[in-house]
Formats: structure tokens, sequence, C-alpha cells
């Protein structure tokens, strides 16, 4: 289920067009994740939250990859909370 909805957001975030260098790098942690490559993303993911914490797209790749579902749905409610405009 959890890979399911992965793929699902991936392929939402890779439909949108943008510039900025975090969003295309989280669109191909996305994609990552959705291929199974899960831990790789793990192991990149403090760097751009260390550059970009509030970056919803970030915060959104967190969320993909937290291994507790309640706490993963937590972070979403969040995302859309604070950053209703963002993809």
């Amino acid at each position: 289920m959890r890979i399911l909805v992965s793929i699902i957001i991936s392929l939402v975030l890779l439909s949108a067009v943008s510039t900025e260098a975090q969003t295309e790098k989280v669109r191909v942690y996305l994609k990552m994740v959705a291929l199974g490559q899960i831990e790789d993303v793990k192991s990149k993911l403090p760097d751009l939250l260390a550059e970009y914490p509030s970056d919803p797209g970030v915060q959104l790749l967190h969320a993909v990859v937290i291994e507790d579902a309640f706490k993963a749905v937590e972070k979403y409610k969040t995302i859309v909370r604070v950053y209703p405009d963002s993809e």
C-alpha cells in the first residue's frame, strides 16, 4: 500500500513542470522511491532537509520515506495545511 501511494505521489509531482533545482531533485528522488530505491533516497534526505527545510517538495519526500504510517500521515496533513498552494 505504501509503495502504491508513493508511486501515485511520484506521478503527480512528475507531471508538473518547474525550474527550481530542489524540485527537480525531489522528482528524481520520488521516482527512485517508486523504483524501490528507498534506502538511497533516505541517505540523501538529510542534506535536502538541511538545505531546503521549508520546501514543500522536500517535506513530501520526507513523508514518503517515513516508515511509520501514522507519522507519515501527520506529515502529509502538515504539508497540506502549511503549503496549500504548492504542487
